[in-house]
């Protein structure tokens, strides 16, 4: 990507900080969004305008990973599965890092 115009109705953010704001145009920059797609489940700054009080302050760890899994191979985008699981690697290769981190 070399150049994107955003384009923000200030007037609609709802109560999302410049924060949440920024990490949600770059994820939707980053990534082709269905946004008819149903991620009420999820915790991810997808979620920012359905009830800006309750949504994550920036991006999250499944952020992060979906990310991460789009751009990390190429192959990854031709096969759905391997983007999912790449995607759950990613998810849990990062939680037990910091629990291994974490002192008892």
């Amino acid at each position: 990507m070399v150049r994107s115009i955003v384009i923000i109705d200030f007037d609609r953010l709802g109560g999302a900080d410049l924060v949440q704001l920024a990490d949600y145009v770059t994820f939707v920059a980053l990534a082709q969004i269905d946004h008819e797609a149903d991620i009420a489940g999820f915790r991810t700054i997808l979620n920012l305008f359905d009830d800006p009080a309750t949504a994550p302050e920036g991006l999250t760890d499944w952020d992060t990973a979906y990310l991460g899994a789009l751009y990390e191979h190429d192959q990854l985008r031709i096969n759905r599965h391997s983007q999912t699981r790449s995607v759950v690697d990613s998810v849990v290769r990062e939680r037990r890092a910091a629990s291994e981190a974490t002192p008892e």
